[in-house]
Parts: C-alpha cells; structure tokens; sequence
C-alpha cells in the first residue's frame, strides 16, 4: 500500500505506466499528479495547475512521453510537452455540470498509431476528440447514445468507448459508431474500462460489476458478442473494478489495478 506523499484519505483515480520506462508509473489523486521512478516504491508530488483539483485520467503520448495530457473533476484537460515541467489548459469546452454534480474526464487516450489523435471520455458529458495533439477539439455528437462514459481504448484501426451498459466502436476516427457489446452480454451490468492488450490488439479487456473479463478470440468485430464475457475474470471486488485496471506497455502480461488509497 503507497500513500505517502498523499494524504491519508486520498483516492487515487488515474494510474499510469510509463511507455518506454518501467519504473516509472504517474498517478493522479485529489490533489494533482504524482510520479514514482522506482516502481511505485516512493513517490513525488509534480507541482502543476492540478495541484487543486481531482485528477481522474492521465496518458502519455507513446512515441513521445515527455507529452502528457490530465484530465480532472471539474472537466479540464492540461498538457505537458516537457515531462511535467510546464502545463497548459487546452481549449476542450466541455459541459461544468451534470446529474452527478461536476462531470469528470474518466478516460483519455493517446491513439500510438497516430499521436495526433487524442481522445477523451467524461462522465457525464460524452466523447470528444482531438486530430492534431490537443490544440483543437470537436465533440462526437452522434452514435454513443449514452453521454455517461467510462472508458476508451485504441487498437489499430478502431476506438471502443465503455459506458455503464454498452461498448461503443468506430473504425473511421469516431465519424460512425455501432454497438459492439450490449446490456445482455454483461454478467452484472456498469462496466467502468474496456482496454486493448498492448502486444496483442485482438485480445479486448473489460472490467464491470462482476470482475475483469477478456477475450482472446480475435478482432472485436468478429467476437462481437463475446467480445467482453467469452474470457475468465482476472479481477473483483466493487472498489477496484469501480476504477478499472491498467496494462503496462512493458510486460503487458501484468495487470495494475488501483483502489483509493492504492
């Protein structure tokens, strides 16, 4: 259990590994960002324009990680072209107020295949997306029925987006969408994370009420209705799945999962 430097009752809401480096992992909690460079062992308050706010979502561009974009409660989405040294606010309007109180960026994702294309997940409030590295941002008005989003995940060619009772796909950079998993194919409904294996596109994650479940039977097109249930559950309990789970880009074999104070 890691809570040094945070405050005994801090919830972690991001946690992200580091693309080319191992050791390092970035973690956001309710006051700003964190980074640890000895795997997780001890770790570093980044001093930013977060340092107030909730963080929910950190990604790093893979092919260049010194760029770093957060996402925080209320919904703000910040970058970083130097490793954490300097931020921005970016220009994502983006609703203050929903069902919930304040809506908050649950999910952002840095598409490998193409940088440029950086998409983000707020609940409650839809997806939107960037096509040229966070300095311009169009929302996806159509075809994601359901503006309560969890999760994104980027595979060659597609984007899945996870709200509580369905997985969402476009292969066209989010211009049409259709309904890859539907309320039915969930064991126990309110999935809160869909992800891709890095090493291995085909094999889709997704973590919901009742665990952590994948499938390994190929492209989610083809899979479609056993794209989430078809696999064995790798994880439970309502906490860690609340948040989901994370799949280090070194030695995507392991799985990362984080609670509030871990």
């Amino acid at each position: 259990m890691v809570r040094d430097p945070l405050q005994v009752e801090s919830q972690v809401r991001a946690l992200t590994p580091h693309p080319t480096k191992p050791n390092v992992i970035y973690a956001g909690a309710q006051n700003g960002v964190f980074v640890s460079n000895d795997k997780g062992v001890s770790w570093e308050h980044i001093d930013s324009p977060m340092n107030d706010l909730h963080v929910w979502s950190i990604a790093l561009d893979p092919n260049d990680p010194d760029t770093i974009f957060v996402g925080t409660r209320p919904p703000y989405v910040f970058r970083s072209r130097d490793g954490g040294k300097n931020w921005e606010k970016l220009p994502v309007e983006m609703a203050m107020e929903c069902s919930i109180g304040s809506p908050r960026i649950t999910a952002l994702v840095v598409d490998s295949s193409n940088p440029k294309n950086v998409w983000v997940g707020v609940e409650i409030d839809g997806v939107y997306r960037s096509l040229d590295g966070g300095d311009s941002w169009s929302k996806v008005e159509e075809g994601v029925e359901d503006p309560d989003i969890h999760g994104i995940a980027v595979a060659p060619g597609n984007v899945l987006v996870s709200t509580p009772r369905e997985v969402f796909a476009s292969n066209d950079v989010g211009e049409s969408w259709r309904s890859l998993v539907k309320t039915q194919d969930f064991p126990l409904g309110y999935c809160r994370w869909v992800a891709v294996k890095p090493d291995d596109p085909a094999v889709v994650l997704a973590a919901n009420g009742s665990g952590a479940y994948g499938s390994t039977g190929g492209h989610p097109e083809v899979q479609r209705r056993r794209a989430v249930v078809a696999g064995h559950a790798i994880a439970s309990g309502s906490q860690l799945l609340r948040l989901g789970l994370r799949l280090p880009p070194v030695g995507p074999q392991h799985y990362c999962g984080q609670h509030p104070l871990w």
